[in-house]
């Protein structure tokens, strides 16, 4: 019988197996270990992981219906007798005959004089090339339009926001300026007074919508018309346009066939899995989202916390349907609500900016704002409260007689939220059984522009069946409960493995890829678990604090985290300054010593600095004791006098000043002065007079988020259980990390935790241990250190005898109880990687022959993707102008290929001059120009080359042109692929593995690219140091195949010199790294360098890194190791490596099957 700990973070589970006794307790460790993963997104913009392959596909695609469009306008015009446009050569021969009439100024002539056909034609086809833009959506919101995107501009959405306000400004100018068409603007205001007429750089200023082009055709057809140009008809004209709006709807996705093609499955609701889950923007789905958070407000003011009246509640809802948004400083203002009181659902602390300036000659250290936040009403402003934008907007758009159809809104709002595109928008409005031809055409027209995103997780069914008690004041659960729909009353099939279709379903309906990956990794290893020690007993999980983040709230938490610890390292000089110990409980005291004003937060006495790292003076006490909350956070705590904390006891501030008869009010006058702007939440916690310490503790303890609770109710619904389980849906607890932090910092596991990836496995046992017993240890230790007895500032033990602290700490039991009485050294033994040492350590600990025989040091799992994904090739096309042929003037006499550098991107070489700088001598003013430029900067390009600095070619007529980039160059050493169309290169990108062959003792690598997996083309090319790849060793019939190795596979590794392995967070500063020399052991492959060539690995920790040449490597030996980290050799080999091919979609999609069947 055993207890499983899992510890769950964007890119690891930690485990650990817990044998148990009888009652569920803990007794030794059967297995722990740690299984690594990357995190499903990118590392350095947190973009998901298929965004490159859908912007490559959309480009494709754009490109390959722009080519069709522009070959029907050829064919077009072949029809008319105009057969220029045959080939692209063609076309070039017709630029070059009217390179003196730039066709911008074509376009304006065509408005006052008859142009040739081909003159015409060049008109048009450049019309066809750049047709403007227009959505394929219904409904299209700009930036000035939303103001939540106002000013933002980020992603696609803010892109086409901006885009469509510079045509707005662009038309705007146009019509202020009286030009006729876009043609004659472009020309007379642009063109001649030397501006540019196309974007550049990101910038949107000359976009212009299609229409606006559409009417410049159709007036340039009626003035050619007029003029006698025999291709300006009717017929061409409707043909012409036809060709040019073509555009495809955005509901219908890439095409027929296609695996892309737009899709309007919606997922299931979690109650009645046979229905669809309600569009976010239904009357329904809305209103249930605004009772609910009506319900859960609260209003706190002091230490009193109360929910909304009645009266407060009808408040609320009228002024949700009167606006569109309701913020809290809104709703404060409507229930006249003074500013003492705060909202539960806010967060009013905000970053201050500190007064104190540094002075010259004074330390970092000398300058410590401690309380760097204020309390601010300001978030009420941004915070939204409640809303029902959505629905008032069909309300609104509705004639009289409907506005009360709940059910019609709904249809409505389902169909707006559904189709993007107006065809199948008014499709479906006409064949809508609930609309019933009720809408005329002016209010099908209003509701066409109203434009509505996402699904909820539950059935219209569902949310009108709890609505009614939402609207009575009911929370969520008490109206789900209400409505006969208790989650632990679900009847779902369990089985003994987790991994089944429902579950997998279940995840796949997350919608972060991160969260995602983890839970899916999770189930692996629950089952994996399973079947070794067969069904557990209770699990418990902790997922980590930022698994439900996104990148950008990620970064933020660690830039906060950060800074809190370039404070701490502060405080701890000034804390070494006063001759103390800079430890975690002194950096503590300090932090509210400051924050109190040197003042005990109870008694109001001064503290004295010079005492305030000395025992027996100040200590630290929990505001509201921990036996009664397991609340160990800042705010929870204050600095005081030690008689003080003895005399408190086991009582909240108010009991005790109530017990010994302090006045209150003055106490209350002083924490104001103090917390009021500084720390409310601690200000809150002061006046409490009344806990509820179930709810406290629950609070503390348990982990109630999203992922942490469907983690959990997917094992409760879908997993068996060990029979002897108590609890009849199983044990499984969502631990809080707070309530595992102070564990590990009571057991003294830090130290531990240090060990790389292994800390994760660590981690897992400590959460494992988080039985009730446990919980029950953890209130009785706080219960009698809160309790403790004084006489004369002397403790009392039980028995009457006075004793000082230490003495009193021993001998009444005043120690934190481990699960069992050897676990902590237990543990510090299973993770240490010599196993005689183990054994020995576990072995004086007293374990029996059996436990040692399973006992071993575990190898960290990491993940290992197999796939061939990634580019075919880098995306900067190289000139191959000079990679065949010796040219002494351009690089020493070396082949070379030149690229196209932006500025920001230079950088000047040794002697001083811009390395890598195309033929200077092409022109030397310009190229003086930017050395120059850089010198000044001292080489930062960034700097020099920045946007508000622009550099112009120099020219005998002044300045230039704005010069943004410049041909560089780099040595060509074969490789690649070379591009048809242009004759450029291409350097290949995405590795996929390496093919060891071996002959005479020595290993040879053959890098295995993606490009290669496009040719169909084995590659039998070895790298080979300092030769270009034209002349690599070929690996004939005399090599032996020997393996194929991808990213993270296990190899073992013996080497007679030693490998020399460096600590990853230090190998920048290679000096200073620690290392590690390894001569026989497992690594995990990272990477190979073709150039030495060598192999990148790192020790199974992920602590330590290196590299290697793989022909001074002893021997390489590949391992295969599962989820849980049994190692095993692959001694079976194949005698050639594995053959490429290039699936199919079909081939694709019949594997994507297949594996969702298993």
């Amino acid at each position: 019988m055993y207890r499983l700990g899992l510890d769950v973070g964007i890119k690891s589970v930690g485990w650990c197996v817990l044998e148990c006794d009888e009652n569920g307790e803990p007794i030794q460790i059967n297995a722990l270990n740690s299984r690594i993963f990357d995190a499903a997104e990118h590392p350095q913009t947190g973009a998901s992981l298929a965004e490159p392959r859908r912007n490559a596909r959309g480009l494709r695609r754009r490109i390959r219906r722009k080519s069709f469009r522009l070959e029907r306008i050829r064919k077009l015009f072949s029809e008319n007798g105009i057969e220029l446009f045959e080939t692209q050569d063609d076309l070039i021969c017709l630029k070059d005959e009217y390179k003196n009439l730039d066709v911008v100024k074509l376009r304006s002539d065509a408005l006052d004089k008859k142009l040739t056909e081909a003159e015409f034609a060049r008109v048009l086809y450049s019309l066809a090339r750049h047709r403007g833009f227009k959505s394929n959506k219904r409904v299209v919101v700009t930036d000035d339009d939303d103001e939540e995107k106002k000013g933002k501009g980020k992603g696609k959405d803010g892109d086409e926001g901006k885009l469509l306000s510079s045509i707005r400004e662009s038309e705007e100018e146009m019509r202020e300026s009286g030009m006729r068409t876009r043609g004659e603007q472009l020309y007379k205001k642009y063109l001649l007074e030397g501006k540019p007429v196309h974007n550049k750089g990101g910038d949107y200023s000359m976009c212009v919508s299609r229409d606006i082009l559409v009417k410049e055709i159709e007036l340039l057809f009626e003035k050619q018309k007029e003029f006698g140009n025999t291709f300006a008809t009717d017929v061409n004209k409707e043909k012409y346009l036809d060709i040019f709006r073509s555009q495809r709807n955005f509901d219908e996705g890439p095409g027929k066939g296609s695996q892309y093609t737009g899709s309007h499955d919606v997922k299931k609701c979690e109650i009645y899995r046979d229905e669809d889950v309600a569009a976010k923007g239904t009357y329904t789905s809305e209103w249930a989202t605004i009772y609910q958070r009506i319900n859960n407000l609260s209003i706190i003011c002091g230490g009193d916390r109360r929910r909304l009246s009645n009266e407060e509640r009808q408040i609320a809802v009228e002024l949700a349907k009167k606006v569109e948004k309701v913020t809290y400083k809104a709703f404060r203002k409507a229930i006249k609500l003074d500013d003492d009181y705060r909202f539960s659902a806010l967060n009013y602390s905000e970053k201050k900016k500190s007064d104190k300036k540094k002075n010259e000659g004074e330390s970092k250290s000398d300058v410590v704002e401690i309380n760097d936040v204020v309390d601010s009403l300001a978030c009420e402003d941004k915070g939204e409260f409640i809303t029902a934008k959505n629905s008032n907007k069909i309300v609104k758009a509705l004639n009289d007689n409907l506005k009360s159809d709940v059910e019609l809104i709904d249809e409505i709002a389902e169909i707006c939220t559904k189709y993007k595109s107006e065809n199948l928008f008014r499709n479906a409005i006409a064949e809508s059984k609930i609309i019933g031809g009720r809408l005329d055409e002016e209010t099908i027209e209003k509701l066409s522009k109203i434009d509505m995103k996402g699904y909820g997780h539950l059935s219209l069914h569902v949310l009108r069946e709890i609505l009614p008690y939402l609207e009575e004041g009911m929370v969520y659960s008490d109206a789900m409960q209400k409505a006969g729909h208790n989650h632990s009353e679900h009847n779902f099939e369990k089985q003994k493995y987790l991994g089944t279709k429902e579950v997998y379903d279940a995840i796949g309906g997350v919608t972060s890829p991160v969260v995602k990956r983890a839970l899916s990794q999770t189930v692996k290893v629950i089952d994996a678990v399973i079947r070794q020690y067969g069904s557990p007993y209770a699990i418990n999980i902790e997922l980590a604090r930022d698994m439900s983040m996104t990148k950008d709230e990620r970064d933020k938490l660690k830039k906060e985290n950060d800074a809190r610890a370039a404070k701490n390292e502060a405080i701890r000089e000034n804390i070494a300054k006063l001759n103390a110990m800079p430890n975690s409980t002194n950096v503590l005291k300090y932090k509210l010593y400051e924050e109190q004003d040197h003042k005990c937060a109870y008694s109001m006495e001064t503290l004295d600095i010079n005492h305030l790292f000395e025992d027996g003076y100040y200590e630290i006490d929990h505001i509201i004791p921990y036996s009664r909350s397991f609340d160990d956070s800042f705010n929870n705590k204050v600095l005081v006098l030690k008689r003080e904390n003895q005399n408190k006891r086991n009582s909240t501030p108010v009991e005790y000043f109530e017990r010994i008869g302090r006045d209150y009010d003055a106490v209350l006058a002083f924490w104001k002065a103090v917390y009021q702007k500084r720390n409310r939440k601690k200000l809150e916690f002061l006046q409490k007079k009344e806990i509820n310490e179930s709810e406290w503790k629950n609070r503390a303890l348990n982990d109630t988020r999203y992922a942490s609770r469907m983690l959990a109710n997917l094992i409760k619904d879908y997993l068996l259980f060990d029979e002897k389980s108590k609890d009849k849906y199983g044990r499984v607890e969502t631990v809080k990390g707070a309530i595992t932090s102070y564990l590990r910092r009571f057991w003294g596991v830090q130290k531990i935790r240090e060990d790389g990836d292994k800390h994760h496995a660590v981690d897992a046992a400590i959460i494992a241990c988080v039985t009730p017993k446990t919980k029950n240890k953890i209130e009785r230790y706080n219960q009698i250190k809160e309790s403790r007895k004084m006489r004369n500032g002397q403790y009392v033990l039980e028995d009457g005898e006075i004793c000082d602290s230490d003495y009193y700490d021993k001998n009444s039991h005043l120690v934190l109880p481990y699960p069992y009485k050897e676990f902590i050294n237990e543990l510090d033994a299973r993770v240490m990687d010599e196993p005689v040492l183990m054994q020995n350590k576990l072995r004086l600990l007293g374990f029996n022959e059996n436990y040692l025989m399973n006992a071993k040091p575990f190898v960290v799992s990491r993940m290992t993707s197999r796939k061939a994904k990634g580019c075919i090739n880098e995306s900067t096309v190289f000139s191959s102008k000079y990679a065949d042929n010796k040219y002494p003037t351009v690089c020493d006499g070396n082949n070379v290929i030149v690229k196209r550098t932006a500025l920001a991107n230079l950088k000047l070489d040794k002697n001083g001059e811009i390395n890598g700088y195309f033929q200077p001598e092409g022109d030397v003013a310009l190229y003086n120009t930017l050395k120059q430029r850089l010198v000044e900067f001292d080489g930062d390009a960034k700097k020099a080359f920045a946007p508000t600095n622009p550099i112009r070619k120099p020219c005998n007529s002044g300045q230039g042109n704005i010069v943004r980039t410049v041909k560089t160059y780099e040595t060509y050493t074969g490789g690649g692929m070379l591009l048809e169309k242009n004759k450029g290169i291409v350097k290949n990108d995405g590795m996929i593995r390496v093919d060891l062959y071996s002959k005479d003792g020595k290993y040879f690598g053959v890098p295995v690219y993606v490009a290669d997996l496009y040719r169909g083309e084995l590659p039998k090319k070895a790298a080979t140091k300092r030769k270009s790849k034209n002349e690599w060793r070929v690996m004939d019939d005399t090599y032996t195949f020997e393996m194929s190795i991808y990213k993270d596979d296990l190899l073992r590794i013996e080497s007679e010199d030693g490998i020399e392995l460096k600590k990853k967070k230090d190998v920048e500063n290679s000096a200073k790294a620690p290392t590690k020399t390894i001569m026989d052991d497992f690594v995990y492959f990272i990477g190979f360098d073709t150039d030495s060539p060598r192999i990148t690995i790192e020790d199974t920790t992920g602590c330590y890194c290196g590299r290697k040449g793989i022909q001074s490597i002893k021997k390489i030996t590949k391992c295969e190791i599962d989820v849980l980290g049994n190692v095993q050799e692959i001694k079976k080999r194949p005698k050639q490596p594995q053959p490429l091919k290039m699936l199919t979609d079909k081939e694709r999609a019949e594997k994507r099957k297949n594996n969702q069947n298993k």
